[in-house]
Parts: C-alpha cells; sequence; structure tokens
C-alpha cells in the first residue's frame, strides 16, 4: 500500500502554502539525515489554513523587520542554528506561574470567561475557531472552523487508499482531533504525530468537551476510533503550549486499545540567538520524530529491499554530488 504523510500546522501567520511544506519536508528529511536514515523518497502534503484568517501570508521577500510580513523565523538547518540566549530568571518564574494556573483542573474551568479574555487577546486563531466567528475574504463569508476542518477532512479522504501518518503542530493537533473524532467516516489513520500540543490543557479539554459543566478528573475524553496502530505526543519541556505532554491524563484508549505515548525532545530552533521551544521545524527534526517517520516508511520492507534502495540512493547522490562539482568548475 502506498504512503502518504500529511503535515497541519498551527497558529500565527505562515509563509506560502508551498514555502511552508518545503520547509516542513526539509526538517523531516534533515531529521531522517542526521539518523543515518537513507534519503527517502516520500510523498508529503501539507493541510494550509493559515488564509482563513490572514489576508496576505508572510513574505520572503519583506526584508523590512517592522514590516507585519517579514518572516521573524524561516526554516534554519540545526548545522546553522546561532547558540540560543538562555532563559532569564524572570522567564522562569513567569512560566512557573503560568504553569501553576493553566494546568489546574479547577482554576482553568472556574476562570473560563478570563481564559476566553486571554485567548481573544493574545491567541486570536483559537478564539474565532472556538468561537465559530466568520471571516470575510474576497466578498466571501468564510466559517473559519468549518473550512480548516473540512480541508483537513478532504486531504485525509483523499489518501483514504494510502498509509497515512499525520503529524499535526500546535493549534493543528485541535483540528486534527475534531476532524478525527466527529467528521470522517471510513477513513483510518494509521499513526498521529502530535507536536507542541495545547491538547494537555484542561481549558482546551473543557473546550473540546463542548464547555459541558464537567469535573475533567472524573471525565476523559477519547482517543479517536480512527487511528489504527500508533498516536505519539512530543513537548520541548520548555514548551509553553505543549507543557502537559501527559495526554493519558484527559484522553482513553481507542478500540485499538491505542491511546497517546507522550515523551520529552529537545527542540533545538533558535533564531538571531532566541531560542523558540515551539517551533514546528525543530520538532520535526529531532530523533524521535525522525525514528518514527522512518519506521512507517519502511515498515512491511524486508531488509533486501532496504539495502536495494540504499545502495540506489547513495548512488544517485554520488552522481549528482559529482555533476554539481563539474558544473561549478565549468562555470569559474
Amino acid at each position: 500500500m502506498a504512503k502518504v504523510i500529511i503535515g497541519i500546522h498551527g497558529l500565527a501567520n505562515k509563509p506560502p502554502k508551498h514555502l511552508l511544506q518545503k520547509w516542513w519536508k526539509k526538517a523531516i528529511v534533515e531529521g531522517l539525515t542526521d539518523r543515518g536514515n537513507p534519503r527517502y523518497r516520500f510523498k508529503f502534503v501539507m493541510v494550509y489554513w493559515a488564509d482563513l484568517i490572514y489576508e496576505n501570508p508572510l513574505d520572503p521577500e519583506v526584508k523590512n523587520k517592522e514590516d507585519e510580513l517579514y518572516i521573524e523565523e524561516p526554516y534554519i538547518s540545526s548545522a546553522n542554528m546561532p547558540v540560543e540566549n538562555e532563559k532569564s530568571k524572570l522567564g522562569e518564574i513567569f512560566d512557573g506561574i503560568i504553569k501553576e494556573v493553566v494546568l489546574s483542573d479547577t482554576i482553568s474551568i472556574k476562570l473560563t470567561t478570563v481564559f476566553d479574555k486571554l485567548l481573544e487577546k493574545f491567541f486570536n486563531e483559537l478564539h474565532i475557531y472556538f468561537s465559530h466567528l466568520a471571516e470575510t475574504r474576497k466578498n466571501k463569508t468564510i466559517d473559519v472552523q468549518k473550512e480548516a476542518r473540512e480541508r483537513l477532512k478532504n486531504v485525509i479522504e483523499k489518501y483514504k487508499d494510502h498509509e497515512i501518518l499525520l503529524i499535526a503542530h500546535s493549534m493543528g493537533t485541535i483540528i486534527t482531533y475534531d476532524v478525527l473524532t466527529h467528521c470522517l467516516n471510513g477513513c483510518f489513520i494509521d499513526t498521529l504525530v502530535t507536536i507542541g500540543s495545547p491538547l494537555g490543557i484542561p481549558y482546551i479539554v473543557h473546550k473540546l468537551h463542548g464547555e459541558k459543566e464537567i469535573e475533567l478528573s472524573e471525565s476523559k475524553m477519547k482517543t479517536p476510533d480512527n487511528i489504527c496502530t500508533h498516536w505519539f505526543n512530543f513537548a520541548d519541556a520548555d514548551d509553553l503550549v505543549g507543557m502537559n505532554i501527559n495526554l493519558s491524563d484527559y484522553y482513553t484508549e481507542n478500540d485499538f486499545s491505542i491511546s497517546a505515548d507522550s515523551k520529552l525532545v529537545y527542540n533545538d530552533y533558535s533564531v538571531n540567538g532566541n531560542k523558540n521551544p515551539h517551533k514546528s521545524y525543530g520538532y520535526l527534526r529531532t530523533p524521535e520524530v525522525a525514528d518514527i517517520v522512518y519506521e512507517f516508511l519502511t515498515r512491511d520492507e524486508n531488509k533486501f529491499t532496504r539495502y536495494v534502495k540504499n545502495s540506489a540512493n547513495k548512488t544517485f547522490d554520488i552522481f549528482v554530488n559529482r555533476i554539481a562539482k563539474k558544473f561549478k568548475k565549468k562555470n569559474k
């Protein structure tokens, strides 16, 4: 059976779809290469929804850092990563307060109105999504939540005859959970990978429950029944969005006995000396994610098939490098 990797991005504005898809795939390939795995050619599809909220994408041609379309965090290979700044003591104290409040089941539910206001001010995309607000694009009114779900649903259904590895980042994990739980019939995901996910934050769980009056400690959500092999959840210890990594506290096993297998990882992404432990590119090239991608791509292959593919890939790389060297000499 053919295989496909599907990715869905998180909140905030993004570069154009083709560029974001290229950068995600580069990060995945970098992770495979760093693990010493052969260079695999695989199909990767990006589910892009930033244009539902933002009229114009971030522009790689914009050089003015004050411009709202300037790309502050482009894809940078780990080899070119600058040394990041250490977190300040004040930042560590602030993080501690945030974790104390945000991860409390009781506080999150009792202060729902307060959290709603904070969501609207600092995480507008989530506010729009949960509030079922509409955006206007080219004289067309768009239901952001409905359209975002529809885009992911359509891609999954398009590849329903493939083995699917679905990688969801940040707010994309919320859209993914909604789609897998409510919108798919007869479509199955082989493996789900969630990175930097807020699905363990009590306030978000409360929202996914439909804001029913429940005690989260007594009533759990369910792992979607269309995940049939694995659900892996990864977070950096400093990632405030994915800070509550133990999703099994809130999600029970599905009918395949699958539940979230959660692990801490190190997200190495930094730009201009500033570390961003939530960035998708850093997560995608971690050894842990690379191992899952490799296992997914090579599953069911025998050793001889792998040897032939490895040899072919190495031969191709040598050939390309030789052509590149000749081209450089010719143009000197």
